[in-house]
């Protein structure tokens, strides 16, 4: 069996999750096995487009669904935050840059969006979350010791201390 190329990989993605193509038609076009394309999206958790088929989003979308496709970008969140981290670690004691602090401003904000949507699926009836759901407040202190660890040491030091006046 011949080895598939990154951009392969690039395109067979790019075809799953910005088009919402089957599988099978993927295969078909890049000349992949069905099953590796199937095992590399499952492994990589690619996600699809939530209108792939050309509806409206989430309509006809049961409550189910809805649920799965939260635990999804939950998973996704959680990707992208070890991505920051991992980058954050890489900067062996230099200051994070701009970007960097737009991106973890950004990752806070999804994670306010996402528990928001979250909350937004818990029907009344629901009394709260059940075992296979992530515990919204654990995720938030997780997420909070995880950016405590990334902070740069010299914003520690000065944190609740006013900055020096230059004057």
């Amino acid at each position: 069996m011949r080895k598939v190329s990154v951009e392969q990989w690039r395109a067979a993605r790019k075809l799953y999750e910005d088009q919402g193509q089957d599988v099978a038609e993927i295969a078909d076009k890049l000349k992949i096995d069905p099953r590796t394309v199937y095992s590399r999206a499952k492994m990589e958790q690619w996600l699809r487009p939530l209108d792939f088929h050309g509806s409206l989003p989430l309509r006809g979308v049961n409550s189910a669904q809805r649920r799965r496709m939260t635990a999804r970008l939950f998973a996704a969140f959680e990707r992208q935050v070890r991505d920051m981290e991992a980058r954050l670690a890489a900067l062996d004691g230099r200051e994070a840059d701009d970007r960097d602090a737009r991106t973890l401003a950004t990752l806070a904000q999804t994670l306010d969006r996402l528990v928001g949507l979250d909350a937004s699926l818990k029907a009344p009836d629901d009394g709260g979350s059940t075992d296979d759901e992530p515990d919204i407040d654990e995720f938030r202190r997780d997420l909070a010791r995880r950016l405590e660890t990334i902070r740069p040491q010299n914003h520690r030091k000065s944190a609740g201390k006013p900055e020096p006046r230059g004057d």
